[in-house]
Order: C-alpha cells, then structure tokens, then sequence
C-alpha cells in the first residue's frame, strides 16, 4: 500500500508511534486514497477496522493515561462519558494547534474535524473519512461498553466546512 501511495521512504522504517509531526497531511491523505483505490467499495470497511485498530493501538502505547482517562470516566452517565470521549478524539485530532471540536447539538452528540487530514487535497462526490469513524467507534466503545452508528453529514472533500460526524 505504500507503494501505491507513493510513500517510499516508509518502506524500511514506518514512523514512530509518537506524537512528533513526522508525516505530512498529504502523505496521510494519499495512504487513505491508495486504499480506497486498491479496495474499491471495501475501502470503508478497511478503513473503518484500521481506525478502530487505530485507536486500540494508542491505548496499548498510551497505558497509564488510558488508565486516568478511564478512572475519570467511572462516575460519569453513559451519556457524559461518550461525550468525553468524543472530546479526546477532538484533541488528538486537533493536535498540535488544529480546530476541531466534539459537542452536543440538540439531542446528538457531533464531532467536527475543520482541517481533516484524511481529506486534505482530495475532492470527493460523497463523504467518506471512515478512518475517523473507526477511530470514534471504539472511542466511544471504550468509554461507554456500547456500540454506537456514527454519520458523517458533512466533509471538507465535498466542499464542506468541516468534516462532520453525527452520533446515533
């Protein structure tokens, strides 16, 4: 896949799981246009499992703040504590000084990503960072124990202002 992406330099050593800026909004973009494009009408799946592994992943590099995250979601309604997960993929998204925000609108939980990078140079007919929603899936897995079927409503590929998943 990385050669479809034209992402040679990753071929021996793929970047570190840190939160240095290592990998540029287009390369990220590409590696998600070369899966759509090798898996056709299956990309959505392989991209949705990869943001859930995703997210998985983070947790199992990042086990003592997993642990305080979860310690703080304990006394909190199931409500409250997909909410704050929300917020926590808002601020990895939003990392390092990027706008993204997670919110209650009306009777619905929304997650709006301003500058997706999985968008980033790319014009498409429909929405479609489904990386995103496996990554918000099992966030919200995670803190709540439930599944939850997540929309996204608006995306900066298809002209959007923002790349915009609704919680149902």
């Amino acid at each position: 896949m990385l050669h479809h992406a034209r992402l040679h330099r990753y071929s021996d050593r793929l970047p570190p799981d840190n939160r240095n800026l290592e990998v540029y909004a287009g390369e990220y973009a590409g590696l998600v246009q070369a899966i759509e494009t090798y898996y056709g009408h299956g990309a959505r799946g392989v991209l949705t499992r990869i943001g859930r592994e995703s997210f998985r992943q983070h947790l199992r590099a990042q086990r003592l703040q997993a642990l305080a995250r979860r310690i703080t979601l304990l006394p909190q309604s199931a409500s409250a504590r997909a909410l704050t997960a929300l917020h926590w993929v808002a601020e990895a998204l939003a990392y390092p000084s990027r706008p993204a925000e997670a919110k209650r609108e009306g009777g619905r939980l929304v997650l709006c990503d301003y500058e997706s990078d999985a968008a980033f140079g790319h014009t498409r007919s429909a929405p479609s960072c489904w990386l995103t929603i496996g990554v918000a899936e099992e966030a919200l897995r995670w803190a709540t124990g439930q599944e939850y079927d997540i929309t996204e409503t608006g995306c900066k590929s298809v002209g959007g202002p923002a790349c915009r998943f609704e919680v149902g």
